[in-house]
C-alpha cells in the first residue's frame, strides 16, 4: 500500500476513519481519496495531514504553521455524505494539500458550509489555487460574496473552475429552512449579480454548473451564462426564475453548443412565475415559506392565495396560467426537435434532479 496513488472506499461503514487515515499517511505518493458515506471525522482528516510517525494530532481548528510541510499531496478528494466531517476538517485538509487540490466533493455533508472558503481566503498561500472542480451541493448557503471569494481563491484571481455544483434540492431547502425557523440564510442565496460574475470570470472554462434553488437568479443572468459558456455541458437551473423565452434560446444550436444535459423543473400547470427576482424573504411571513417550496420549481411564484395586495403588486404574473403553460411546452418541444445532441433532459414535471448529473 506504500505505492498506492488513489483509494476508493465509498459506502464502507465497516472501515474506521482512523484506519483510513493511516493508509493515506503511509502511502508515499497518495493523490486521490474517495470515501463517500464513510465514518471519517475531523479527527481523521487532521491525522492525514500529519507527518508519518508524528503522534501529536491537531486539536485546534486552526492548523499550526509547522504542519504546512506535511507529506500530503492530495489532488482529488470525495468525502461527500460524511456526517462526522465539519467545515474545520475540510479547511485543514485544504490547507495541507499545499496547492495541489484540483477536485473537492463535500456534497451532502450536513456539518459543512461555505465558511471554510472564507477562512481559506485569509491564508496568503492560496491553498485552492489549482481547484478546478467543487461540489458543495446541499452544503448550506452560497451567496454572491462567497462566490466572489471562491473565484478569487481559485487561480488567485484567474479562475480555473470548470465544474461548480452549489445547488440545493427542494427537500433539503425545506428541511434546513424549517430547522432554522425559515431563515433565508439556509437557502440558496445566489443572485443574478453573482451568476454574472461567474460567467465573466470562469465562462470560458465552465463545463458543469448546478445552481438549483437559486430563486434570486433571473432570466437575464441565465441568458448570459448560455452566451458566454461555450464549453458548458451540464446545467441545472431548477428553482431559478428563468422564463420560457430564455429557455427557448437553447433551440438555437449555436447557443451553448456543447450542452448535452439540462435540468429544469417547470412550474406546475396553473402557476406562473416572473423573470423578475422576488422581494426579500423578510417581507413574507414564516407561515408562507414552506408552501413556496412544496412542489414548486422556483421560489419566485407570484400566485399566492393568501398573499396581500401589496405583495401581489411586488411580484407580477407574466400572462395567464394557460398562456404560461403553453409557452413552456413550446420551448421544451422546440429544444427536443432542434437539439438532439442534448441526450439527457429533466424538462418539465417534478422528477428529481439528483440522478440527472452523476457525482464526481
Amino acid at each position: 500500500r506504500r505505492h498506492w496513488q488513489s483509494l476508493c472506499v465509498n459506502s464502507c461503514p465497516q472501515l474506521s476513519g482512523a484506519m483510513l487515515a493511516q493508509v493515506v499517511r503511509t502511502a508515499e505518493d497518495f493523490r486521490g481519496l474517495s470515501a463517500s458515506r464513510s465514518r471519517l471525522s475531523d479527527h481523521d482528516l487532521y491525522a492525514m495531514t500529519l507527518p508519518l510517525g508524528d503522534a501529536v494530532l491537531a486539536a485546534s481548528t486552526s492548523p499550526s504553521p509547522q504542519l504546512w510541510h506535511s507529506p500530503l499531496r492530495l489532488e482529488t478528494v470525495n468525502i461527500s455524505r460524511c456526517r462526522g466531517v465539519t467545515s474545520d476538517g475540510v479547511l485543514s485538509l485544504c490547507l495541507h494539500s499545499q496547492g495541489f487540490l484540483t477536485s473537492l466533493n463535500v456534497s451532502d455533508c450536513p456539518e459543512v458550509d461555505s465558511s471554510f472558503l472564507v477562512r481559506a481566503a485569509q491564508v496568503p498561500h492560496c491553498p485552492l489555487r489549482a481547484l478546478q472542480s467543487l461540489n458543495m451541493r446541499n452544503c448550506g448557503p452560497v451567496d454572491d460574496q462567497i462566490l466572489a471569494t471562491l473565484l478569487a481563491l481559485s487561480g488567485c484571481g484567474a479562475s480555473q473552475l470548470s465544474k461548480l455544483l452549489i445547488g440545493m434540492s427542494p427537500d433539503m431547502s425545506i428541511a434546513t429552512g424549517a430547522a432554522a425557523g425559515g431563515h433565508s440564510s439556509h437557502r440558496n442565496c445566489l443572485s443574478s449579480a453573482g451568476l454574472d460574475l461567474l460567467s465573466r470570470t470562469a465562462g470560458d472554462r465552465l463545463e458543469v454548473l448546478d445552481i438549483e434553488g437559486a430563486g434570486l437568479v433571473g432570466s437575464s443572468a441565465v441568458a448570459l451564462v448560455l452566451a458566454r459558456c461555450n464549453r458548458l455541458r451540464r446545467l441545472n437551473m431548477s428553482g431559478t426564475a428563468v422564463s420560457p423565452e430564455t429557455l427557448m434560446l437553447l433551440a438555437n444550436p449555436r447557443v451553448a453548443p456543447s450542452l448535452v444535459e439540462i435540468s429544469l423543473r417547470v412550474p406546475p400547470e396553473g402557476q406562473t412565475h416572473s423573470p423578475v427576482p422576488p422581494p426579500p424573504r423578510a417581507r413574507k411571513s414564516d407561515s408562507q415559506l414552506p408552501a413556496r417550496h412544496e412542489g414548486a420549481v422556483t421560489e419566485n411564484v407570484p400566485q399566492q392565495p393568501t398573499a396581500s395586495a401589496a405583495a401581489a403588486k411586488e411580484v407580477p404574473a407574466v400572462g395567464s396560467a394557460a398562456t404560461c403553460t403553453e409557452a413552456w411546452e413550446a420551448a421544451i418541444k422546440a429544444i427536443r426537435k432542434s437539439r438532439p445532441d442534448i441526450v439527457k433532459k429533466t424538462l418539465g414535471g417534478e422528477r428529481p434532479y439528483r440522478r440527472s448529473i452523476p457525482r464526481f
